[in-house]
């Protein structure tokens, strides 16, 4: 089949996943067209000898440690109107020439409508939309920031055909039952280089920060504690009293995060989903506002996997570290059977595509 897939284009967590299902339909011999931006046209022009389109695409609004729900609000009704007049055209017409015969979407809003204007079938793959299709349990706490992300995300992304929701602790986020004819819950799609690894266990918490939001506190805290830390995106190489900073590296960071005791980080699903498979404990630091990443923490506290604080908490941070033991007991049982299930459901689904079966 001739498939074109398209994806946003923030963040790097879209492109490596994204990248892995390419790869599997290139190999069952599908034709397949990129079209992305931002980091993930960069990751793919890297990767991948595929066709690469580049569209118009949009990025969060991040001011300090939060993300401002109404200014991304505001810039997305802004910036639609141009968003709209080159990305629409541009996919009818690759539709059109390249006889496509279905669209796969990760979180890129504007194929989707153009999927349902031109009656092509859509498969979505993501985990934005956990928070709409599954049952999720949210404290009083949250619960403007919750309503605020499904308005916004039920706003602008249209529901696919089908939908494949990435969750790494899928009984705390049990699918709504009368979604189960063409949604499935599957583990997180990783790439193949997390499976090759062998986890170690070294003296050494490692601290990814996507961007440096918590610098400061973090530059106060660490050292106070009897750890050693190796942290990335904290500043220029050097070594600070216990903290050990690294410029960004793709390989150096995978290689870190597999000898870690235990890893600090947002709460960006891509990366805490490797960390939680190669069975290392998690402090999430999720961006303020920004709902997709603190219901990854949510999730990461309720399942035992471990813990996360919305403002940085000292406290919280010394215990998640105190509790390291108990973390890793509950991540014993943690498995997942590398990509085999989604690959298996993504065949089944494709079948009924292409043979009407």
């Amino acid at each position: 089949m001739n498939i074109l897939y398209t994806l946003s284009g923030f963040g790097f967590g879209h492109a490596t996943r994204s990248r892995v299902v390419i790869k599997l339909l290139e190999k069952a011999g599908h034709s397949v067209k990129i079209a992305t931006y931002g980091q993930s046209l960069a990751y793919f022009q890297k990767y991948l000898s595929s066709d690469i389109i580049e569209i118009a695409g949009l990025k969060s609004s991040l001011s300090g440690n939060e993300i401002s729900k109404g200014k991304m609000f505001l810039d997305f009704l802004k910036k639609l109107p141009a968003l709209a007049g080159k990305n629409l055209p541009l996919f009818r017409k690759i539709i059109k020439n390249f006889k496509i015969d279905v669209i796969f979407n990760d979180f890129e809003p504007t194929a989707r409508w153009v999927a349902r204007t031109m009656n092509v079938p859509l498969i979505t793959i993501d985990n934005q939309f956990l928070s709409q299709l599954c049952k999720i349990e949210v404290s009083s706490q949250f619960t403007k920031d919750f309503a605020a992300f499904n308005s916004l995300i039920s706003l602008f992304f249209p529901w696919g055909d089908w939908r494949f929701v990435l969750s790494f602790a899928p009984e705390f986020t049990p699918l709504k039952k009368h979604l189960a004819h063409n949604t499935f819950i599957i583990p997180p799609i990783l790439r193949e280089e997390i499976f090759e690894i062998k986890p170690q266990k070294k003296d050494f918490i490692l601290v990814y920060q996507t961007a440096p939001v918590y610098k400061k506190e973090l530059f106060q805290t660490l050292p106070k504690i009897k750890e050693k830390f190796i942290c990335y995106n904290l500043g220029e190489p050097q070594i600070f009293k216990n903290m050990v900073l690294k410029g960004f590296s793709e390989k150096g960071i995978l290689t870190d995060i597999s000898r870690a005791k235990a890893v600090i980080l947002n709460g960006g699903f891509t990366v805490m989903s490797e960390a939680l498979y190669l069975k290392k404990p998690v402090f999430s630091l999720p961006f303020k506002g920004d709902f997709e990443q603190i219901l990854n923490g949510l999730v990461v506290k309720k399942s035992g996997y471990g813990d996360f604080s919305q403002d940085f908490d000292e406290n919280a941070l010394k215990n998640f570290i105190n509790n390291l033991d108990g973390f890793e007991k509950k991540l014993e049982n943690y498995h997942q059977a590398r990509n085999s299930i989604f690959e298996k459901k993504l065949r089944r689904v494709l079948r009924k595509i292409e043979f009407g079966e």
